[in-house]
């Protein structure tokens, strides 16, 4: 079968992606990607994977960590679709909270939506549910054929069909799990599959078996954070105090006058344990214990289970009580892979994950093969390791962006260093920032390593360009009108956080930025899981403190700069703002191509970068001219 591709051609580092992906894939193996911007790496790899699924009767799952970045892969097999004059079905899946119509239940968060979901599911009290699926043969057969004419496209956006199904009363997740059943691709997210619960009822509910699956992983230098975050679960004395309200409110008194005592308990136990230190490393049976002195957890957590989704039907309010059920059902289970942490911030309590693979490796290892890619895969060993890959291809592709387009340059002026940290270095990284800000005609972006050095920092950086900051607190609303206001731009600088939503999975508009200053190295502040990440690395792999602590913080500084230059016309400048980004452990982490000079002095780089580039810019006018009038 010839490729199918949607595009006249393909591009020349495109070609080389496709073939070894086509290699991979003849061979069953694990292709690892660094592939810079530019490639086309969603069309190369869609249309490697897809041609050779079709051929051998396989399905092709694109997961990717954010919802938002759906809508480029399903594009694609749209464009395939209507190039070749095929019926490819794909399936945009998202998940079951973020598909619900229901008008109480979607404003719940995830703790409490699952059960309540379920419960009315059981009861057979959703009519959403009925409509979409059906309880009675009756029922199934009419939503057989509601089906069948709301989704009659073979590729529908997630957000079509949740508008489609809202509009029949039906439940938009029913139908988006049926559409996936006759999918040769289904777009999702990383926890549809990276979750053994939802990958479990993923499959069964598409008739699906992983084995003979082909698994696209984008944007995969998230995915070990990602999947160690989902592993991890919290509560505090809040939470507890929560569920004394709750059950006071069900008229369950004594059950409410019980977890009052335990709260009192529990917050003494942390006081005591704690002392003067703000965390510290807890067993697990010391907890399992105090909250047995209460009641047996069994029971505690059927309880409070119950007791939950009661609270959630007549309120509909979340439930304290069932994020406590599930935090108990957690907490139990013993493993080598998570720590237990105190913290005496609202006396949190936490199960922290320190090992991805446990999610990772099953997935990766035992599908049909997996292409796993990202324009900062980097150090692919590292990346490798941490997820358990097996039968793994490490392959790292150039940029095929002009390298002349673009200037990096790391100055050595000063650092982030925290023994360094004070009025005297701040003002330095503020006078290095601004002169190459000041020296960049259009819009630029400073990158600080966290929100308490960009505090320091930013208002100490002298310029005349409009200043927009970002802040811990927006929401999701403010930070895109942030993003608006700066993109509407033409003389602006917006001041952001390495690692942030900012810095990452997201285009800054009509190439509006021209210059990214990356200050300081994103490097985790020491605590006790951090530390126990390193150590575990180190136990593991032998390499603790890279890729527990370094390597981590430079993919940010990466991410951040990449910002920059997003087209093969783009031109633009990216200042790493650290003396550190010169030393050999942390350059180690750039990518083999990433050319970039030292100077202590970059403004003056800066300068004659955006005059050259002016210069080129004037004589393409003229020749344009030129042309215009001799073909006159």
């Amino acid at each position: 079968m010839p490729l199918l591709f949607r595009h006249a051609k393909q591009r020349d580092f495109q070609k080389e992606m496709i073939s070894d992906i086509a290699s991979a894939l003849e061979n069953k193996q694990n292709l690892m990607c660094h592939a810079p911007l530019g490639l086309g790496k969603t069309d190369a790899s869609l249309s490697a994977a897809l041609t050779f699924a079709l051929e051998h009767n396989l399905t092709v799952f694109f997961l990717t960590p954010k919802i938002s970045q759906h809508k480029i892969a399903v594009e694609v097999i749209d464009g395939i679709n209507k190039k070749n004059n095929l019926k490819i079905t794909c399936a945009d899946v998202v998940g079951r909270r973020y598909m619900c119509g229901h008008p109480i239940l979607q404003e719940l968060d995830s703790d409490s939506f699952y059960p309540s979901c379920e419960r009315k599911r059981q009861n057979e009290t959703c009519d959403f549910f009925a409509n979409a699926r059906g309880y009675t043969l009756p029922q199934q057969q009419k939503a057989d054929a509601l089906f069948k004419k709301i989704m009659n496209k073979e590729v529908m956006f997630h957000n079509e069909v949740f508008e489609r199904a809202c509009e029949a009363e039906a439940c938009p997740y029913e139908f988006s799990m049926k559409h996936a059943s006759g999918a040769s691709v289904i777009v999702a997210d990383y926890f549809q599959l990276f979750r053994a619960d939802i990958r479990k009822i993923l499959l069964a509910r598409s008739g699906k078996k992983l084995s003979n699956c082909i698994v696209i992983v984008d944007e995969a230098h998230n995915l070990a954070h990602r999947v160690r975050e989902q592993m991890s679960t919290t509560i505090n004395s809040k939470v507890i105090e929560r569920c004394s309200r709750e059950l006071k409110m069900l008229g369950l008194n004594a059950e409410s006058l019980l977890f009052q005592r335990m709260e009192r308990a529990y917050v003494h136990h942390c006081v005591e344990n704690l002392g003067a230190n703000k965390e510290k490393l807890v067993s697990r049976q010391e907890f399992i214990e105090l909250f047995g002195n209460f009641m047996e957890k069994q029971s505690m957590a059927s309880m409070l289970e119950d007791a939950g989704k009661e609270f959630i039907e007549k309120t509909n309010h979340r439930s304290g009580c069932i994020k406590f059920a599930r935090f108990l059902a957690s907490w139990d289970e013993e493993s080598d892979t998570h720590i237990r942490v105190l913290r005496s911030r609202n006396f949190a309590l936490s199960k922290n994950c320190l090992d991805a693979r446990v999610a990772t490796a099953p997935v990766l290892n035992q599908c049909y093969s997996s292409i796993l890619m990202s324009g900062t895969l980097v150090p692919l060993e590292m990346h490798r390791d941490i997820l358990g890959v097996e039968r793994a291809i490490l392959k790292e592709y150039k940029s095929p962006f002009p390298r002349l387009n673009r200037l990096n340059i790391i100055t050595t002026t000063a650092s982030t260093q925290y023994r360094k940290r004070g009025a005297e270095e701040y003002s330095k990284l503020a006078g290095v920032a601004g002169k190459v800000v000041n020296e960049t005609p259009g819009n630029a972006a400073v990158f600080f390593p966290s929100y308490k050095v960009l505090r320091c920092v930013a208002p100490l950086i002298i310029t005349s360009k409009q200043i927009l900051t970002q802040n811990e607190k927006m929401t999701p609303h403010e930070m895109r009108e942030l993003l608006h206001k700066f993109n509407s731009a033409d003389n602006s600088v917006i001041f952001a956080v390495q690692g942030g939503s900012l810095s990452e999975g997201l285009d800054y508009a009509n190439n509006s930025l021209k210059c990214a200053v990356i200050v300081g190295i994103a490097l985790e502040e020491m605590s006790i899981e951090v530390q126990a990440v390193i150590d575990y690395c180190e136990k593991k792999f032998g390499k603790g403190w890279e890729y527990g602590y370094l390597f981590p913080a430079i993919i940010k500084g990466l991410q951040a700069a990449g910002r920059c230059v997003r087209s093969e016309n783009d031109k633009g400048l990216i200042v790493f703002l650290d003396e550190r980004f010169a030393w050999q452990n942390y350059s180690k982490c750039f990518p083999k191509d990433f050319d970039y000079i030292i100077s202590a002095q970059p403004e003056l780089l800066a300068k004659k970068f955006w005059q050259k580039s002016e210069a080129k810019e004037t004589e393409k006018q003229k020749q344009a001219e030129k042309k215009s009038t001799d073909a006159e």
